[in-house]
């Protein structure tokens, strides 16, 4: 008798492992030990990278904050509205006529005696674009400034009658450039270069010449 109730009482004892609870002493639901955190590892938060920096934000903002090239894009019309190490300057080098509004931009940090006279907003020729931008100038592609001597307009700069031609590409983002004449350019004249805006022969080349007083220019389209 003593021990048929012994091994009722350990029956009693093992029914809740056996089938389950709903106490504290079983699981819920029938959930298996896979689904129990482990006790191992431990729950990050994923660090909050946003920042409220004026210096980070985006370089659209209106209050003209530095892009990720350092270049600061408040807008302007003149240096004068910039900070006292930047200059005000056109991306199409219009000094403002094209309507396209100016930004302040870093002075180039450059060898200011490495280059060619350029023409300035102000119609002052400088020495060169790094001292026109140590100026607080920034070059203008339409010209306006008194030619040197022995040199033709290309742009903003000037190229050398009879030794260069100037090739210059037109629409939202001019660029000009003085290449040397080739030999069989002397004197100047449209039918010598024979390889300019996507042309290879100097019939096709004219149509984008003008050559006045040996200042031989080609001008072809952009966009």
């Amino acid at each position: 008798m003593a021990r048929r109730a012994s091994r009722l009482a350990l029956g009693l004892l093992l029914w809740p492992l056996a089938c389950g609870d709903d106490g504290a002493a079983g699981t819920t639901s029938g959930a298996s030990a896979a689904d129990a955190p482990d006790p191992t590892t431990t729950a990050t938060t994923p660090a909050d990278t946003t920042t409220d920096d004026p210096a980070t934000s985006s370089p659209g903002s209106s209050d003209g904050p530095a892009d990720s090239t350092g270049t600061s894009t408040a807008a302007c019309t003149t240096s004068a509205e910039c900070a006292g190490d930047e200059y005000c300057r056109w991306v199409d080098d219009s000094c403002g006529v094209s309507g396209l509004e100016g930004q302040c931009a870093p002075r180039s940090d450059c060898d200011i005696g490495n280059g060619r006279p350029v023409c300035g907003c102000d119609g002052t020729v400088y020495d060169t674009r790094c001292t026109a931008q140590d100026a607080g100038i920034d070059v203008d592609f339409l010209g306006g400034c008194a030619t040197p001597a022995g040199a033709f307009d290309c742009g903003f700069s000037f190229c050398i009658t009879g030794d260069e031609y100037c090739s210059q590409l037109g629409g939202s983002a001019p660029t000009a450039e003085c290449l040397a004449l080739p030999p069989v350019c002397q004197p100047p004249d449209c039918s010598c270069i024979t390889t300019c805006c996507g042309c290879s022969n100097a019939s096709c080349c004219s149509d984008f010449c003008t050559n006045e007083d040996d200042a031989l220019t080609y001008t072809c389209p952009g966009e």
